[in-house]
């Protein structure tokens, strides 16, 4: 369900921030982080991968765009 798929992506955010691993000549940060974008939806029909993939892609530049090192999951196209 989109709550767990939410949480898997927070896990996987929150362990590599937490190795505090060095991101050498970043002008963002100085440790490495992971911005997550995910879509989470019963496919319907006419619903190709290529639709699935530009949501979750939109997601992912809006994770970005609120400051990095973020999880955005949404529920819809």
């Amino acid at each position: 369900d989109c709550k767990n798929g939410w949480l898997m992506g927070e896990k996987i955010r929150s362990t590599i921030e937490s190795l505090k691993i060095e991101h050498k000549g970043s002008k963002i940060a100085p440790i490495l982080s992971v911005s997550i974008g995910g879509i989470c939806v019963i496919p319907a029909g006419q619903m190709g991968e290529d639709e699935l993939i530009h949501a979750a892609d939109t997601n992912l530049y809006a994770a970005k765009e609120r400051g990095r090192n973020q999880v955005v999951f949404s529920n819809t196209l």
